[in-house]
């Protein structure tokens, strides 16, 4: 991998824990604080707040362990 490659990839997961420990955690927090006569508005905002943590964790995760393995 170049350093152009590299860097790409170092920013990408820059974002990804971004997404993991901030805009996640957001969107779960909004969609509680959404009143709860819009139930599927609610669930569906806390939910994606789920799986943007869990999806973007994963790919951190995968990605840098194969960083690290070379």
């Amino acid at each position: 991998m170049n350093v152009v490659e590299m860097n790409q990839v170092l920013k990408t997961q820059r974002i990804r824990l971004i997404d993991v420990f901030v805009l996640g955690p957001l969107m779960i927090h909004a969609g509680t604080l959404i009143p709860k006569k819009h139930k599927s508005v609610r669930f569906s905002l806390m939910m994606f707040g789920a799986t943007t943590i869990v999806y973007n964790g994963m790919n951190w995760h995968i990605i840098n362990k194969s960083l690290k393995n070379g």
